[in-house]
């Protein structure tokens, strides 16, 4: 079985760590600044690059594909680096 590697962009790491850290979509737009619209637009665009259809299967995969959370000082990481 071959492994797929993903590259996000910033703004994708963005949304996957407060996606883990339990926000809503409304929330997270709230907190980046971006229009709702312009966060749904993305999560539609992450689903399609990982072939899922929910904001679960995303933090499944997310923690799959080397994020990691601490949710103690509400910090993520991504290949052990803090995003």
């Amino acid at each position: 079985m071959k492994t797929r590697v993903f590259n996000f962009t910033k703004l994708e790491q963005q949304i996957i760590k407060y996606l883990l850290l339990g926000y809503a979509t409304k929330e997270i737009a709230a907190i980046l600044k971006h229009s709702v619209h312009t966060v749904a637009t993305y999560l539609k665009q992450l689903y399609i690059k990982l072939d899922i259809h929910h904001n679960f299967e995303l933090t499944v995969h997310a923690l799959y594909m080397g994020f990691s959370v601490d949710l103690s000082k509400r910090e993520v990481f991504y290949n052990d680096v803090l995003i």
